[in-house]
């Protein structure tokens, strides 16, 4: 049996770090107007991200025998 995922691959802990700390930042000095801004430009950012994607082979037992990374 073979099954294709897709997903993101998500960012590093001092990445989030990082992000979420210039937005409260932002907020702050702009007394929240910051969001009209960030909101649309986080959504766009996330919807035209490349997902990764996994091709995985099971065996018999449905236990993984081969995990190809496709992009």
């Amino acid at each position: 049996m073979k099954d294709t995922f897709a997903f993101d691959p998500g960012l590093t802990g001092a990445m989030k770090f990082g992000r979420a700390a210039f937005h409260v930042g932002a907020d702050l000095f702009t007394l929240f107007l910051w969001e009209i801004v960030a909101w649309p430009t986080e959504t766009a950012w996330a919807t035209g991200k490349k997902k990764m994607k996994v091709d995985v082979v099971y065996d018999k037992q449905e236990n993984v025998k081969v995990a190809t990374f496709l992009k």
